[in-house]
Formats: structure tokens, C-alpha cells, sequence
């Protein structure tokens, strides 16, 4: 009997679907990049605030710099009393701060004719602070009169800071009572009134006044608040007729600032100068608090901080030591970059710093907040 073999096809079932194995695989996948991406935004805000204070400590640096360069009276004559010799020939005074900022906001305290305190109003260290001098020759010698310049302090701050923004304080709709107005008066008085209580007239406010079209606006610096009216000292211009406008009341805020260490060479005509600038400075005795020093290894450039730490108030002062903290030397006026913590402890500290002890070891520091980068400016002529 002959056999037929079957030709029938037998067909494997499909497959529609994945299987739990293999979603549970793609979603462990897939949860590796989601969590390591999430992990880069943190890092990635703090580089770019971290390359905003930069950039805008790098511009305030360059502003010190031209100023010095185009005033010399600055670092040379700091305290504007004639003398430009004083600082060179007397072998305790050779370095000093010019602290324009620093001098007027501890105007009421013990420290504003020095840098570096105890805790208890004295002195630690040989640095005076100085404020760029109240008055401004045009050069040494010269017959013209001396010029009123950091005389006070929104002066200093003009001269210190970078007047990078504004806060706004009001904004609203306000009436101008004709051409050449000097004043505007906010409607709304219950909601305005009491933020306009906030706006200084020292020159550090101004007002912002829009035309009724958009096209145009208006500053001026604000001289007076009463309620709800804001005045300013030069009129209007004649576009801004009596009427309704939108205006805004900002005042600045003063976020970067700089300070300036000198050194004076015995019986010489130049200054080594480094300029630091800091972000949101702080201007308190615990600030400029001194905190004993020890150097341990000079080779290494290792430094002990503390051991113990200075007493502020009945209270031990722990200072913000980190990677990338500074430390001024108030005897020799010169700053140090911490590079590495080694140890810490609520007594002490042990560092390395990016540079080898100049003119001495430390033996008192200064550890400041808010420091955005020291910049050294090199020598300067008279």
C-alpha cells in the first residue's frame, strides 16, 4: 500500500504582545536615562548661576580697575587728607582696605576704621579700611578745588557696586497734573500707600513713566514719597502731557560689591592691589570676624583654622570654611583660596591653600562670606 505524506502547513501562533519580562526590562532602561538625565538640571542651574556671578564679578572687576586707573587717589591717597607719602613711609600703615561700602553701612560700630575684629569692638591684625576719600583732587598738586566724591554713602555705592537690576516696589496707573510735571500720584491709594513706605530717596529708587501710546518712556530718580505721590526732580518732557500713565517704582538692589586690599612697597610710587567681589555682602561684626591661624605644613601649604574658633556674644563662630572659601592674612593684607579641607571639627579646621605663604605665615584670617572671586590687578603707578 503507498503512503501520501501530508503537505499541510502548520503555522506557528503569532505573537501580539510583549512579555512582562521584557516590559519590566525596558522600563528599567528607560528609569536609568530618566534618572540620570533628572540628575544633570540641579547640576546644570548651579553652573549657570554660578557662570552669572562670574560674568557680572568680571565686569564689576574691570569698573574697579578703570576707576583706580583714572582716579589713583583711590588707593593712594584713600583717606583724601594730601598725603600720599604716609602710607609708604610709615612701615605699619603699607597695607590697608579701600572699603567704600564697607566704611559707611558699620558707620555705627566700632570696626569702620579697620578690618578684622575680636568679637568685642577691638582691632585684630593691622589693616585700616578706608573709603576712597571725601574729597577728589584732580591730581596731585593741582591749584583746581577738591570735588565732593564718596561723601556718603549712596556715593560709595554708586562707586562700589554694579547697579546690575531693580527690584519693582509699585506699579499701577498714576495722573500727571500737566506739562513739565515733577510728581504723579498712584491711584489706589489703600493698595499703594503702604508699599511707596518701602522707596528711599537716597538715589538708589527711581520711577519709570510709560506714554499713553507704549512707544515712550521716561526715568527719573525718586526725591520724595507722601502717600501716594512720587516726586522727582527734572520735568517732565513736554510729550508727557496732564493725564493718566503707567508707571512703576523700582529701587535698586545692590547685589555685587567690591573691596580692595593694598599693599605699598617701603619708599615706592606703585601699590599691589587685588580687588574681591562679593554677592549680597553681609556688614556685620561676625563678617569680618578674626579666627586664629597656625600654618602646619608650609610645604604642603597646609593651615589650620581655629583650634579653637573665635567667640562672638558668648558664642563660638563657626566659620564657612568650603572648597573655594577664602582667607585673608590681616596682617600682610593678602587672600588665600581654600583648595582642600582635610579635617574638620567643631573646634577646628585643617586646609590647603592653592599657594605658597607670602611674606610670612598667617597667624590671623579673615573668613568672609558671599566672596564670588579675588582678582588680583597686579601693580599699580601713582
Amino acid at each position: 500500500m503507498r503512503r501520501f505524506l501530508s503537505t499541510r502547513t502548520v503555522r506557528t501562533p503569532t505573537r501580539h504582545a510583549a512579555t512582562l519580562a521584557e516590559v519590566l526590562m525596558s522600563i528599567l532602561i528607560m528609569s536609568i536615562g530618566v534618572v540620570t538625565l533628572a540628575t544633570l538640571f540641579p547640576i546644570a542651574v548651579l553652573r549657570s548661576v554660578q557662570a552669572t556671578q562670574l560674568t557680572n564679578a568680571t565686569i564689576l572687576r574691570y569698573n574697579a580697575e578703570a576707576l583706580i586707573d583714572a582716579i589713583p587717589q583711590l588707593v593712594f591717597d584713600p583717606d583724601a587728607d594730601g598725603n600720599y607719602n604716609e602710607h609708604v613711609t610709615n612701615p605699619t600703615a603699607r597695607n590697608y582696605v579701600v572699603d567704600p561700602m564697607g566704611y559707611y553701612a558699620m558707620a555705627t560700630l566700632p570696626e569702620q576704621g579697620f578690618f578684622g575684629n575680636d568679637g568685642n569692638g577691638s582691632q585684630v591684625g593691622s589693616l585700616t579700611r578706608f573709603y576712597g576719600g571725601s574729597t577728589l583732587s584732580i591730581a596731585p598738586g593741582s591749584n583746581l578745588p577738591p570735588v565732593p566724591f564718596v561723601n556718603t554713602e549712596p556715593k560709595a555705592a554708586d562707586l562700589a557696586t554694579l547697579p546690575d537690576s531693580f527690584v519693582t516696589q509699585v506699579t499701577g496707573t498714576g495722573n500727571v497734573s500737566g506739562t513739565g510735571a515733577t510728581s504723579l500720584t498712584f491711584a489706589k491709594p489703600n493698595d499703594v500707600a503702604a508699599l511707596l513706605q518701602s522707596v528711599t530717596t537716597d538715589g538708589s529708587s527711581r520711577i519709570v513713566i510709560i506714554s499713553s501710546d507704549g512707544n515712550r518712556a521716561v526715568s527719573r530718580p525718586v526725591t520724595g514719597v507722601s502717600g501716594t505721590t512720587v516726586s522727582w526732580g527734572t520735568a517732565l518732557p513736554s510729550t508727557f502731557g496732564a493725564g493718566n500713565y503707567d508707571a512703576v517704582v523700582e529701587t535698586a538692589e545692590r547685589r555685587y560689591s567690591w573691596l580692595a586690599t593694598v599693599r605699598r612697597p617701603p619708599g615706592g610710587q606703585t601699590a599691589d592691589i587685588d580687588i574681591a567681589v562679593f554677592f549680597r555682602r553681609s556688614f556685620t561684626q561676625r563678617d569680618e570676624l578674626v579666627q586664629p591661624a597656625t600654618v602646619t605644613n608650609a610645604a604642603n601649604r597646609e593651615i589650620t583654622i581655629g583650634n579653637p574658633f573665635s567667640v562672638l556674644d558668648g558664642n563660638t563662630v563657626i566659620p564657612p570654611i568650603k572648597t573655594g572659601t577664602y582667607l585673608l592674612d590681616v596682617n600682610r593684607a593678602r587672600w588665600y583660596r581654600v583648595q582642600e579641607v582635610l579635617s574638620e571639627s567643631p573646634t577646628t579646621a585643617s586646609v590647603r591653600v592653592d599657594r605658597d605663604f607670602v611674606g610670612g605665615n598667617p597667624t590671623n584670617v579673615v573668613i568672609m562670606r558671599g566672596i564670588v572671586e579675588v582678582y588680583s590687578i597686579g601693580k599699580k603707578a601713582m
